[in-house]
């Protein structure tokens, strides 16, 4: 594979932050090193070529404008702390199959996420996996990856998925004639939703699963085998989940700031409304999260 090409727009100043070239001052007056090797580099802003920097020796270290693009980026998320979440396709999945609903259609989480406590480079599973930045989402880990051009394989992806937390890859476009500036970057790493993949969620590892088995009408299901049945309340207002084998239903009475909560805790674990019913169907890998839910809300189980 060819080495990058790609122009470097970030360094790291003296302060030890990554610095824009648009930040910083014209030639070694920029105070600043290689994010990669720490050798002094040169602001070249000149009249012709894009700005960029470059090492006061004359030789680059190899690939550091893709370096310092991917410390940028981590930069980035370490300091807003949240994330446009990538579009799940919808996937068939025997989870719920009601004639009257697009042929059983499931659309899992996404969305804007707010991430807690963000921590870069995190070794996990014995060293074996480095992510870029882990942070809290919804109660668990969300693992976050930034690749210009070297993307999870399908080993990477397999690890991933046996810790079992929401992973997902940024890709941000190596092309060496764009040239990077803070805004672009940003919106590349917080706000495109169509630069970035999840590499493992274990909402849509549930969906294969359930796809690959036989579908099981909801109707059917529901009028031959008597589900599994918890009476909550939160605030007062009574709240009943049933489980089935493809899924769990959640039924409460109307109340106006319920609602409002529990439309949130759907789009957080991948539930939907259902108008038929006059109830939220999720799926049954995340009854447990749905619980714990509800407790941090107040809820009790009678």
């Amino acid at each position: 594979m060819e080495k990058s090409t790609l122009l470097q727009s970030f360094a790291r100043n003296n302060a030890g932050q990554i610095v824009s070239i648009h930040d910083v001052t014209k030639g070694k007056a920029c105070d600043c090193c290689c994010p990669e090797c720490g050798e002094v580099v040169i602001a070249r802003q000149g009249q012709v070529r894009q700005w960029h920097f470059a090492h006061s020796s004359g030789a680059d270290c190899g690939g550091t404008g893709e370096s310092a693009l991917h410390q940028a980026a981590k930069q980035i998320l370490l300091q807003e702390r949240w994330i446009t979440l990538p579009p799940l396709a919808r996937e068939l999945t025997s989870l719920e199959c009601e004639p009257s609903d697009s042929g059983g259609a499931w659309m899992p989480p996404d969305g804007i996420a707010n991430l807690h406590d963000p921590k870069p480079e995190v070794a996990l599973a014995s060293g074996l996996i480095r992510a870029d930045v882990v942070a809290e989402y919804a109660g668990q880990p969300i693992l976050i990856e930034i690749a210009v051009s070297h993307f999870a394989d399908q080993g990477k992806r397999q690890r991933l998925a046996n810790l079992g937390h929401p992973a997902m890859e940024i890709h941000l476009a190596g092309n060496p004639n764009l040239e990077w500036s803070w805004e672009l970057l940003r919106q590349q790493v917080l706000e495109d939703p169509l630069n970035r993949l999840w590499l493992y969620h274990p909402i849509l590892e549930q969906i294969r699963e359930n796809a690959r088995k036989p579908a099981v009408p909801a109707e059917t299901s529901e009028r031959k085998t008597k589900p599994e049945q918890e009476k909550w309340r939160w605030d007062g207002v009574p709240i009943v989940i049933r489980t089935y084998p493809w899924g769990i239903t959640l039924w409460s009475a109307f109340d106006k700031d319920l609602n409002a909560r529990l439309k949130e805790t759907a789009r957080n674990l991948g539930g939907r409304w259902k108008p038929r019913y006059t109830n939220w169907s999720f799926p049954s890998g995340v009854k447990t999260l749905l619980e714990e839910t509800l407790r941090e809300g107040g809820a009790q189980r009678e």
